[in-house]
Protein backbone atom coordinates (compact mmCIF):
# COMPACT_ATOMS: atom_id res chain seq x y z
CA UNK A 1 0.00 0.00 0.00
CA UNK A 2 2.99 2.32 1.15
CA UNK A 3 4.59 1.66 -2.34
CA UNK A 4 1.43 2.77 -4.26
CA UNK A 5 0.69 6.48 -2.21
CA UNK A 6 4.26 7.00 -3.34
CA UNK A 7 3.69 6.40 -6.94
CA UNK A 8 0.36 8.09 -6.65
CA UNK A 9 2.45 11.43 -4.86
CA UNK A 10 4.84 11.31 -7.78
CA UNK A 11 2.33 11.13 -10.81
CA UNK A 12 0.78 14.41 -8.87
CA UNK A 13 3.88 16.08 -8.50
CA UNK A 14 4.85 15.96 -11.69
CA UNK A 15 5.30 19.54 -13.68
CA UNK A 16 3.41 20.35 -15.83
CA UNK A 17 4.84 21.55 -18.94
CA UNK A 18 3.73 22.86 -22.69
CA UNK A 19 3.89 21.72 -25.00
CA UNK A 20 5.77 18.02 -23.86
CA UNK A 21 8.13 18.08 -27.41
CA UNK A 22 9.25 20.76 -28.68
CA UNK A 23 9.93 20.41 -32.40
CA UNK A 24 11.57 23.87 -33.73
CA UNK A 25 11.58 24.61 -37.68
CA UNK A 26 14.19 26.67 -39.90
CA UNK A 27 11.13 29.68 -39.97
CA UNK A 28 10.04 29.41 -36.40
CA UNK A 29 13.13 29.70 -33.63
CA UNK A 30 11.61 31.39 -30.70
CA UNK A 31 9.37 29.47 -28.74
CA UNK A 32 7.96 29.32 -25.85
CA UNK A 33 7.70 26.70 -22.43
CA UNK A 34 4.77 27.03 -20.20
CA UNK A 35 5.86 25.21 -16.81
CA UNK A 36 3.51 24.78 -13.89
CA UNK A 37 3.97 23.74 -10.54
CA UNK A 38 0.73 21.69 -9.10
CA UNK A 39 2.03 21.26 -5.86
CA UNK A 40 0.29 23.10 -2.55
CA UNK A 41 3.93 23.72 -2.04
CA UNK A 42 6.73 26.03 -3.28
CA UNK A 43 9.27 24.52 -5.22
CA UNK A 44 12.79 25.16 -6.62
CA UNK A 45 13.33 24.03 -10.48
CA UNK A 46 16.72 23.72 -11.92
CA UNK A 47 16.94 23.69 -15.78
CA UNK A 48 19.90 22.22 -17.56
CA UNK A 49 20.07 21.15 -21.24
CA UNK A 50 21.44 17.96 -22.83
CA UNK A 51 21.91 15.72 -25.61
CA UNK A 52 18.40 12.97 -26.02
CA UNK A 53 16.32 12.30 -28.77
CA UNK A 54 13.06 10.76 -28.88
CA UNK A 55 11.94 7.61 -29.18
CA UNK A 56 8.23 6.28 -29.74
CA UNK A 57 7.14 3.87 -27.21
CA UNK A 58 4.76 0.55 -27.81
CA UNK A 59 1.83 2.93 -26.94
CA UNK A 60 2.95 5.58 -29.80
CA UNK A 61 4.41 7.95 -26.82
CA UNK A 62 7.61 9.75 -27.44
CA UNK A 63 10.12 8.89 -24.49
CA UNK A 64 13.49 10.59 -24.32
CA UNK A 65 16.66 8.14 -24.79
CA UNK A 66 20.32 9.30 -24.39
CA UNK A 67 21.48 6.11 -25.34
CA UNK A 68 23.19 6.88 -28.36
CA UNK A 69 27.17 7.00 -28.79
CA UNK A 70 29.20 10.21 -28.21
CA UNK A 71 29.91 10.70 -32.01
CA UNK A 72 25.72 10.65 -32.84
CA UNK A 73 25.28 13.27 -30.02
CA UNK A 74 28.40 15.55 -31.34
CA UNK A 75 26.90 15.27 -34.66
CA UNK A 76 23.19 15.15 -33.81
CA UNK A 77 23.15 17.53 -30.39
CA UNK A 78 21.09 20.67 -30.44
CA UNK A 79 21.80 21.86 -26.42
CA UNK A 80 24.27 24.88 -27.60
CA UNK A 81 21.95 26.25 -30.28
CA UNK A 82 19.12 26.84 -27.05
CA UNK A 83 19.72 30.45 -25.58
CA UNK A 84 17.38 31.84 -22.78
CA UNK A 85 16.80 29.11 -20.27
CA UNK A 86 17.12 30.13 -16.78
CA UNK A 87 19.11 27.57 -15.04
CA UNK A 88 17.34 27.75 -11.16
CA UNK A 89 13.87 29.15 -10.50
CA UNK A 90 11.12 29.70 -7.44
CA UNK A 91 7.78 28.44 -8.28
CA UNK A 92 4.94 29.47 -5.43
CA UNK A 93 2.48 26.87 -5.41
CA UNK A 94 0.26 26.55 -8.20
CA UNK A 95 2.13 29.19 -9.97
CA UNK A 96 2.31 28.93 -14.13
CA UNK A 97 5.06 30.56 -15.95
CA UNK A 98 6.20 31.04 -19.59
CA UNK A 99 9.90 30.33 -20.10
CA UNK A 100 10.90 32.43 -23.65
CA UNK A 101 13.77 30.18 -25.62
CA UNK A 102 15.47 31.39 -28.53
CA UNK A 103 17.42 28.56 -31.00
CA UNK A 104 20.14 30.04 -32.27
CA UNK A 105 20.90 27.36 -35.49
CA UNK A 106 24.80 28.06 -37.02
CA UNK A 107 25.37 28.40 -39.97
CA UNK A 108 25.77 26.60 -42.36
CA UNK A 109 24.23 23.46 -40.79
CA UNK A 110 24.57 19.76 -42.66
CA UNK A 111 21.12 18.28 -43.36
CA UNK A 112 19.95 16.12 -40.73
CA UNK A 113 18.04 15.62 -37.48
CA UNK A 114 19.12 17.50 -34.27
CA UNK A 115 18.28 16.92 -31.03
CA UNK A 116 18.50 17.63 -27.18
CA UNK A 117 16.23 17.63 -23.90
CA UNK A 118 15.39 20.19 -21.26
CA UNK A 119 16.00 18.67 -17.79
CA UNK A 120 13.98 20.37 -15.34
CA UNK A 121 14.92 18.66 -11.79
CA UNK A 122 12.15 20.51 -8.90
CA UNK A 123 12.41 20.19 -5.00
CA UNK A 124 10.69 21.39 -2.55
CA UNK A 125 11.22 24.37 -0.66
CA UNK A 126 12.03 23.43 2.87
CA UNK A 127 11.85 26.30 5.71
CA UNK A 128 14.50 26.33 8.56
CA UNK A 129 14.27 23.42 10.94
CA UNK A 130 11.49 20.93 8.62
CA UNK A 131 12.95 17.71 8.21
CA UNK A 132 10.51 15.96 6.11
CA UNK A 133 11.04 15.58 2.34
CA UNK A 134 7.71 15.81 -0.24
CA UNK A 135 7.56 14.72 -2.43
CA UNK A 136 9.89 11.87 -0.89
CA UNK A 137 12.45 11.87 -4.26
CA UNK A 138 13.09 14.82 -6.33
CA UNK A 139 10.78 15.86 -9.29
CA UNK A 140 12.00 14.93 -12.99
CA UNK A 141 10.46 16.31 -15.83
CA UNK A 142 12.31 15.75 -19.37
CA UNK A 143 11.09 18.02 -22.41
CA UNK A 144 12.47 16.82 -25.90
CA UNK A 145 13.84 19.63 -28.21
CA UNK A 146 13.76 18.62 -32.05
CA UNK A 147 15.15 20.47 -34.96
CA UNK A 148 15.07 19.26 -38.38
CA UNK A 149 17.57 20.73 -41.01
CA UNK A 150 16.70 20.31 -45.00
CA UNK A 151 15.76 16.84 -46.05
CA UNK A 152 16.16 14.29 -44.14
CA UNK A 153 16.99 10.50 -45.19
CA UNK A 154 17.36 7.05 -43.11
CA UNK A 155 19.95 5.11 -44.34
CA UNK A 156 22.44 2.40 -43.08
CA UNK A 157 24.61 0.36 -45.39
CA UNK A 158 25.73 -3.59 -44.08
CA UNK A 159 29.67 -3.66 -44.43
CA UNK A 160 31.42 -6.87 -44.93
CA UNK A 161 31.33 -9.23 -42.23
CA UNK A 162 34.47 -9.49 -39.90
CA UNK A 163 35.12 -13.15 -38.72
CA UNK A 164 37.61 -13.88 -35.65
CA UNK A 165 37.88 -17.18 -34.17
CA UNK A 166 38.59 -16.91 -30.67
CA UNK A 167 40.22 -19.90 -28.98
CA UNK A 168 39.31 -23.74 -30.46
CA UNK A 169 35.82 -23.39 -30.66
CA UNK A 170 33.98 -19.75 -30.68
CA UNK A 171 33.85 -17.47 -34.00
CA UNK A 172 32.90 -14.38 -33.15
CA UNK A 173 31.08 -12.14 -35.79
CA UNK A 174 30.70 -8.85 -36.60
CA UNK A 175 28.43 -7.09 -39.23
CA UNK A 176 29.49 -3.14 -39.45
CA UNK A 177 26.94 -0.74 -40.32
CA UNK A 178 27.33 2.44 -41.89
CA UNK A 179 25.59 5.52 -40.95
CA UNK A 180 24.61 6.89 -44.67
CA UNK A 181 21.82 8.99 -44.14
CA UNK A 182 21.08 12.54 -43.05
CA UNK A 183 18.66 11.10 -40.11
CA UNK A 184 19.64 9.98 -36.62
CA UNK A 185 20.06 6.56 -36.10
CA UNK A 186 21.39 4.96 -33.37
CA UNK A 187 20.26 1.40 -31.59
CA UNK A 188 21.64 -1.92 -31.45
CA UNK A 189 20.73 -4.98 -32.94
Amino acid sequence: HGDSVHRQIRLQAQLHTQPEVIAVTPTNVSLALQVTNPLDTTIAVDYTLRFTYAQVDSAGRLIPDSLGAASVAAAHDLSAWVHGLPAHLIFAPHETRTIPLTLMVPSPVPDGEYWAALVAVARKVTLRGASMSWPPEDILTTVPIAYQQGRVVSALELRGPQVTMVGDSLVHVCLPLQHTGTALTSGLL
